[in-house]
């Protein structure tokens, strides 16, 4: 519901969030195409988010806050198509600051927006929306922890490599679905 009032880049934003489960300061750092290979990227041919980086207290990190949180996330095809006719920028920040082009999105501003519309739980409830939403659609366990940038501290988890089946991943992403309307 708050994605369909919002506006503008807010809209793309919140969908990615939603439909991604990443942290806020991962999608902050999202570049149109990578930079250096320690930037984050969504890539659209692929349908994936390739986290490299992260804002923290809107200083810019060229490391994930863990070693789990570096990673790709697959897209839903849905949110794919929606991001690649949203008219996002085509280089630079995926997502920009109004004053001037160059600098990233605040999280504060994607907050403020959020309580603009009537939501008042900050761009965290987004993560946690989609990472119960996995779990309800009955998603494998290892492969939320993958999307979600989470380490495993069970023994077996070691062993299977979930992560590295790309396809599988992919119809995981698809049969899932959103949990939301585009």
């Amino acid at each position: 519901e708050s994605i369909s009032r919002a506006l503008g880049q807010d809209r793309s934003l919140y969908m990615l969030l939603a439909a991604s489960g990443a942290r806020i300061g991962e999608i902050q750092a999202l570049r149109a195409k990578p930079v250096s290979d320690t930037d984050s990227y969504w890539n659209p041919d692929l349908g994936m988010l390739f986290i490299r980086s992260t804002f923290t207290h809107e200083k810019y990190q060229p490391w994930t806050k863990t070693d789990a949180g570096f990673r790709e996330i697959d897209l839903h095809p849905a949110v794919n198509t929606y991001l690649m006719n949203a008219g996002l920028p085509e280089e630079g920040w995926l997502f920009r600051g109004k004053s001037h082009p160059s600098d990233h999105y605040l999280q504060a501003t994607a907050s403020r927006h959020l309580r603009e519309i009537g939501i008042d739980k900050g761009c965290h409830a987004f993560r946690r929306f989609r990472l119960t939403h996995l779990a309800v659609m009955n998603t494998p366990g290892q492969l939320i922890k993958f999307w979600a940038g989470h380490s495993s501290p069970d023994i077996t988890d070691r062993y299977i490599k979930i992560g590295e089946n790309v396809e599988s991943r992919k119809q995981w992403a698809e049969k899932a679905g959103l949990g939301f309307q585009i």
